[in-house]
């Protein structure tokens, strides 16, 4: 499946049965996520800006700074609810207008919450 264990270097893993990407060490139990294969990087150009122009009000849907207060190369992006490789689309109503902080947030909130939601089924089984 790929890299070996980033806890204790095992290669001895299986995969997270709800997860396409993500495993657990049968050594330490830790889990993490696989790298997405470039052919699947390559699926579809990012439309992350262009979203944002279309969709967007001037402003962060989650932290509601305007665009015109964002520093440096922080811009606002178009972030899909239901990501596209899973079947989302690009129409309003899956696509937030958010800040790269925000975006970078709540991607890591997914990752996170995902291994989380994963650990406390699998302890309830």
């Amino acid at each position: 499946m790929g890299r070996p264990c980033p806890k204790c270097g095992s290669e001895d893993f299986r995969p997270a049965p709800d997860k396409e990407r993500g495993c657990y060490c049968n050594w330490c139990g830790a889990f993490w996520w696989q790298p997405k294969p470039e052919n699947e990087k390559a699926k579809r150009p990012s439309k992350h800006r262009e979203l944002a122009k279309k969709y967007g009000q001037g402003f962060c849907e989650l932290c509601m700074r305007p665009e015109q207060s964002l520093p440096g190369p922080q811009v606002l992006e178009g972030h899909h609810v239901v990501e596209y490789e899973d079947g989302g689309t690009d129409e309003r109503t899956n696509v937030w207008v958010i800040c790269t902080p925000c975006h970078i947030h709540v991607h890591h909130l997914r990752t996170y919450l995902g291994h989380y939601q994963s650990r406390s089924e699998e302890d309830a089984a």
